[in-house]
């Protein structure tokens, strides 16, 4: 599963920070960067295997109500950024009560854009809610917020901000140029489940979501295969 192999001239730059805090802003608590943050700015499909395995591992400990959960969000924009889930660049922002404007609608590379919480991990359990379908392990007794959230990636057409321009090269290429992470995240997703060889992977031994093309592979790393092992092992001396 390569973004690239699809289209050769995907821009993906995307900016993250030196560091995140979960801050009260406004009456309201936003993920975003520390006020000494530092801008780096990167392409986001260097590491799409990563990017989409870390996604799915955080909407796996969200579905499951794990304790870290804010520790794995930080952990998340920490090595990817934040998701660029309000388009506010380019439309009117509309301020609060003292002309105050909430950290989610400043321009997402600011250092003043922020996401809040409950927003952020609900695009991450869509996501893992999508991929425990595609595995049959989807319970038959879902709520019915859960059922709403997993039908915006199964009944209507996944909103996109993948805009392109033509270049003026010879032969001109389509160059493509997403607006937010989460528009890459989405494209990623879709790619790997849809792919026939199953590269999407869940560890045989501790539930881990990792990425492995070959066919036999059970397990997210040999530490895990040989923890797996051991256990067998335990468990039928135990039963003789």
């Amino acid at each position: 599963m390569e973004l690239k192999n699809i289209f050769p001239t995907f821009n993906a730059m995307w900016v993250r920070w030196s560091a995140y805090e979960i801050a009260d802003v406004l009456n309201g608590r936003y993920i975003m960067p520390t006020a000494d943050a530092t801008a780096i700015p990167y392409s986001s499909t260097e590491s799409l295997q990563e990017l989409l395995t870390d996604a799915l591992n955080l909407g796996k400990a969200v579905y499951q109500k794990s304790d870290d959960v804010e520790h794995v969000c930080l952990a998340f924009v920490q090595k990817h950024g934040l998701l660029g889930l309000h388009k506010s660049s380019g439309s009117r922002v509309f301020p609060l009560k003292g002309g105050n404007v909430s950290p989610a609608r400043k321009e997402h590379s600011s250092q003043e854009y922020g996401e809040e919480p409950g927003h952020f991990t609900a695009e991450f359990q869509k996501l893992y809610l999508h991929f425990l379908s595609t595995r049959g392990e989807l319970p038959t007794q879902l709520s019915k917020h859960l059922q709403a959230d997993l039908a915006t990636l199964t009944t209507q057409p996944i909103p996109s901000g993948l805009s392109y321009r033509l270049t003026a090269t010879c032969p001109p290429q389509m160059a493509w140029q997403p607006d937010d992470l989460i528009d890459v995240l989405y494209l990623a997703y879709g790619l790997a489940v849809t792919d026939t060889a199953t590269p999407l992977k869940v560890c045989k031994n501790c539930g881990t979501v990792y990425f492995n093309p070959h066919q036999k592979s059970e397990f997210c790393s040999v530490k895990c295969r040989n923890y797996f092992n051991v256990k067998v092992f335990r468990e039928k001396t135990t039963s003789k």
